[in-house]
């Protein structure tokens, strides 16, 4: 029985984050063939300085909230998200008052209008709720629940966008007030939903605080490092390209992560069956291991297809403004692989509950990504930004795969070197 819902509520969360990515899929090419790869590019700065806020707003205490729900009945539950969202409101205070002190000088240099400095901060802070809906969601296991509100954020922002832009603006001003106007009605839908259910109550605790604050802040460089490894690239190019190149990277990006995506969908349904199978007194760790590396050499094989593919398919659904794409897609793709594979290790690293080393790896990463893109993007120019992505993937990785195999031992060399790292058996 607990293994059926098991395998339900992963179905769920496949199922969802499918079409979400598949909604992004269908998206790109229209957003192609109206906008300008230079309109394409504001919007990608746009979606990358929105990333970074996410980081920050907040101070990962809807993620706090979400794991101490764990620990306490629903009663007090809303007391810690009162606190979190107390939280969210102080921070999101400091970051206004930062974007009014220094909206010009970013506006210039990042070559954004004002007004979407702000747009992007809305868009942070109400992602917020919408979010920690999602965690609990998934933690209370009503994966029905969590499929539709995903899904119908993905869908209201999917219809918006091509609304806006193809019949009002034709310009990025159409896919961020799309953006925009689907964040903001599901971030209220969120709210009413979050008090209904949970009673929201705003008591500054200073215990509750502490804890949030414990949990949150350390988080906080993991999701900086993300921003790093993926995000960061758009505004480098835009400095040391142009935006139109921006914009053409944005595209390649955004195709690639398709299959990051799945490969994220895939482990939330995988980490389950895993978890289970550790747990047991007796786990034939070679089978796992076996599984591991055939799921890593699916990842190659898909990334090798679609070099061979794109090429030839590219040109087809995208205007010639991007006739570039495919030259930065088929390297993004083996950049996604390494993410997947980066989920695959990390997965004993969570079980093990020895995470702290997480956000250094990330970060480091991040930093090996920031130092390529100024030298290959030299060497290389636009394609150059696509081999530091898929270098600092790849470094992530290994990394990570080093740390899980300190965490928890398993038989990654298969005896096949004459050595036996981990145990077939607990």
């Amino acid at each position: 029985m607990v293994k059926n819902r098991f395998l339900k509520n992963s179905s769920f969360y496949l199922f969802s984050t499918i079409i979400n990515s598949g909604l992004v899929f269908l998206l790109t090419p229209v957003m192609a063939y109206i906008i300008s790869p230079e309109e394409m590019g504001k919007v990608a700065i746009f979606q990358s300085i929105t990333v970074f806020l996410y980081s920050i707003v907040g101070l990962g205490s809807n993620s706090a909230t979400v794991r101490y729900s764990y620990d306490v009945d629903d009663n007090k539950l809303g007391e810690y998200i009162g606190s979190s969202l107390i939280i969210l409101l102080s921070s999101t205070i400091v970051v206004f008052a930062f974007i009014c002190i220094s909206s010009g000088y970013l506006s210039n240099w990042l070559g954004l209008d004002e007004s979407w400095l702000y747009f992007s901060l809305f868009i942070a802070s109400f992602n917020y709720f919408f979010l920690l809906l999602l965690g609990l969601y998934q933690r209370r296991e009503n994966a029905k629940k969590y499929a539709f509100l995903q899904i119908g954020n993905g869908l209201i922002n999917f219809i918006l966008s091509i609304f806006l832009v193809y019949f009002l603006y034709q310009t990025g001003d159409g896919r961020i007030f799309g953006w925009v106007i689907s964040i903001a009605a599901t971030g209220f839908i969120s709210i009413y939903i979050l008090h209904k259910r949970y009673d929201v109550r705003f008591r500054a605790e200073a215990n509750i605080g502490k804890r949030l604050f414990r949990y949150g802040v350390p988080l906080i460089p993991h999701e900086l490092g993300t921003f790093l490894i993926t995000w960061l690239a758009m505004i480098i190019v835009k400095e040391k390209l142009d935006l139109a190149s921006v914009g053409i990277f944005l595209v390649s990006l955004q195709l690639s992560s398709v299959l990051g995506v799945v490969c994220d969908a895939a482990n939330k349904a995988y980490v389950p069956w895993l978890f289970g199978k550790l747990k047991q007194e007796s786990v034939d760790k070679v089978k796992i291991v076996k599984m591991t590396y055939i799921a890593m050499f699916g990842l190659i094989l898909v990334s090798t297809i679609s070099f061979v593919l794109s090429p030839i398919t590219m040109p087809m659904f995208l205007p010639r403004e991007y006739a570039n794409v495919a030259e930065i897609f088929i390297v993004l793709v083996f950049g996604q692989a390494f993410g997947g594979m980066y989920l695959l290790v990390t997965n004993y690293i969570f079980f093990s509950k020895k995470t702290k080393v997480l956000p250094y790896i990330t970060v480091l990463s991040g930093i090996v990504n920031f130092c390529l893109l100024y030298y290959l993007i030299d060497s290389f120019g636009l394609v150059g930004a696509a081999y530091a992505f898929t270098i600092s993937r790849f470094v992530q990785f290994i990394l990570t795969w080093i740390a899980a195999c300190v965490s928890y031992p398993m038989p990654w060399s298969l005896k096949l070197l004459g050595a036996d790292f981990g145990h077939k058996t607990n």
